[in-house]
């Protein structure tokens, strides 16, 4: 249903939509993966960026440089960017009014922004925004959907253990006891006969292999932006 919600933005005429997440949590990839969902051979696609994590096929990256300072602001640099007929920006950083607010007139103008914002969850999200743009209304106008994300290691396939989870555990949570009646966590050390540790041959004995992302997903429809505004 979020992958739904995520690849119908490739339809986007217009708006701004919100990439958001705590430091380190991989919000520049999934920045980089929302741009890439838009054929650039009919769009012009363009990043703004102080820096790159990787290079990107057929997307113009602009980098804010600290030699820029004096000449320029961030926003500045947006603006130009804008003015160059980028039909998609990604804005990898926004943290200062100047920036939110060009990137609001530039959505509202029909344009298709994507902003990544450090936050901990979608909403704090959208009220870093409203902070940012300082107009709640106009804010709320121009966006499309906000995400929020953390990477999570995965328990490696091979020496993953199964356990009883605790029922009171379980309630904390919110979660029926008969829907999970069976939880897994990361294997113990084994030991060979002469007491050194037989290392899993699949995580050479770390417990985990590989990481995922979990999403937030929050898709701002006309019902739900009245609510917001009304609040």
């Amino acid at each position: 249903d979020q992958n739904a919600h995520l690849n119908a933005l490739r339809e986007s005429k217009h708006g701004l939509f919100i990439v958001s997440g705590p430091k380190k949590s991989g919000v520049t990839t999934t920045l980089y993966a929302l741009l890439k969902n838009h054929d650039p051979f009919l769009y012009t696609v363009s990043t703004l960026e102080k820096q790159p994590s990787a290079e990107i096929a057929n997307i113009t990256q602009n980098i804010f440089a600290l030699s820029d300072t004096g000449i320029t602001t961030y926003a500045k640099k947006l603006q130009s960017i804008i003015r160059t007929g980028s039909d998609i920006i990604g804005v990898a950083e926004c943290t200062d009014a100047e920036t939110a607010k060009v990137a609001c007139a530039a959505a509202k103008e029909g344009k298709i922004i994507y902003i990544a914002i450090e936050a901990d969850s979608a909403v704090k999200a959208l009220g870093k925004w409203f902070e940012l743009v300082g107009d709640k209304n106009t804010a709320t106008e121009v966006v499309s959907g906000i995400s929020n994300q953390r990477l999570m290691r995965k328990l490696c396939e091979k020496c993953k253990q199964a356990y009883e989870p605790n029922a009171e555990l379980l309630r904390k949570f919110n979660i029926p006891a008969d829907k999970a009646k069976v939880l897994y966590r990361h294997g113990e050390a084994q030991n060979d006969k002469k007491g050194k540790p037989i290392l899993c041959p699949n995580c050479q004995g770390a417990g985990f292999i590989g990481r995922m992302c979990v999403f937030e997903v929050m898709t701002l429809n006309e019902e739900l932006k009245t609510a917001v505004k009304q609040a």
